[in-house]
């Protein structure tokens, strides 16, 4: 009997460190000079005037500080808008972000930033969890109002869907939930992708509600769907 009481102890420790195996850290590894591509298409409506939005964006990891912060330059390329009236050339823009490990922006250097670009950063960056996740789990960010930049408080929540192969990824996918403080906060809710490897942004599907598009006249609504270009 002692036996058999060891052997189930020692198989129920062995099934714990299966499931225990399970968990991914996932985070961000970038290295100077990565550089990803991405396509957006968007459908969004603005004061009641709706438009198609597609463009590429082009990120490129510059510098990485002794604290772990990162630099990295967006360039955005080929961007059009489709309305009623017709078919508009948006300017390109470009950006740089310093960026915190877990994904929070915490400089901007560009033309366009405004209170609204922060708030945007806010409401838009990915907050990588700070423990082991399986499916199922879930973590909350929280940030608080800055007087400073002009972003709100903002809270994230994030849950573990699934494991998926995503442009030929292995990734996790993860709900998103994250939205400003107030009754007329901004929100962006929607599903997005990461590579388990090295915590690449390979996907998002995503809604926004009121949300401070950099360069915008006020809030949008509407769906965007951002993809990696391999």
């Amino acid at each position: 009997m002692i036996r058999v009481r060891a052997l189930l102890l020692l198989s129920a420790a062995a099934c714990m460190a299966l499931a225990a195996s399970d968990k991914v850290t996932l985070k961000y590894q970038p290295k100077v000079g990565d550089t990803h591509k991405y396509s957006v298409a968007a459908h969004m409506d603005l004061g009641g005037a709706s438009a198609d939005y597609t463009a590429t964006i082009t990120d490129t990891l510059k510098k990485i500080d002794s604290d772990g912060n990162y630099v990295s330059s967006s360039s955005t390329t080929d961007a059009q808008a489709v309305t009623e009236q017709g078919t508009f050339p948006v300017p390109d823009a470009d950006v740089s972000t310093t960026t915190k490990p877990d994904g929070e922006t915490v400089k901007i250097d560009s033309a366009m930033a405004d209170a609204n670009a922060y708030r945007f950063a806010a409401l838009n960056d990915f907050y990588y969890p700070d423990t082991p996740v399986d499916v199922g789990d879930t973590w909350t960010k929280k940030l608080p109002a800055d007087l400073k930049t002009g972003s709100l408080e903002t809270t994230a929540t994030y849950k573990v869907l699934g494991r998926e192969t995503a442009v030929g990824m292995d990734c996790l996918k993860v709900s998103v939930d994250s939205k400003e403080s107030g009754p007329d906060g901004a929100e962006i809710t929607g599903t997005e992708w990461f590579a388990i490897k090295d915590g690449t942004h390979v996907r998002s599907e995503l809604t926004w509600k009121n949300v401070p598009a950099p360069g915008a006249p006020g809030p949008v609504n509407g769906k965007v769907t951002v993809t990696l270009v391999p």
